[in-house]
């Protein structure tokens, strides 16, 4: 990331607790973008089943929505993510915005 050209833009899946500290200075700006719950299961089965890393995941919906709800996933549930980065919310630098609303302000420029 030293190398790049700035102003940098990356694009990061990581939780807040994995997230460099560097990151959270004032010269940087991060903007967050949470899911619905029950979206990001739906898609995180998908892509469990579709990742050869998770062993392309032959497993039932029913099962791997409990080893969701019980946060047994790869990478943590969504609670510890969306709450971990919560916690960054209120500082100057962190946008958080949750993509439901994102999608309606999207949708509402484009019907104008």
């Amino acid at each position: 990331m030293k190398r790049m050209a700035s102003p940098r833009i990356i694009k990061s899946h990581l939780q807040a607790q994995l997230f460099p500290t560097q990151a959270f200075t004032k010269k940087s700006r991060i903007i967050y973008v949470g899911r619905n719950p029950k979206d990001n299961a739906v898609s995180y089965y998908y892509f469990y089943k579709s990742f050869a890393g998770m062993g392309y995941y032959k497993g039932s919906w029913d099962t791997f929505l409990q080893m969701y709800l019980k946060d047994h996933v790869v990478w943590g549930g969504w609670s510890h993510h969306c709450l971990g980065w919560w916690k960054h919310s209120h500082e100057a630098n962190v946008l958080y915005l949750k993509y439901e609303d994102v999608k309606k302000v999207v949708y509402m420029i484009k019907e104008k």
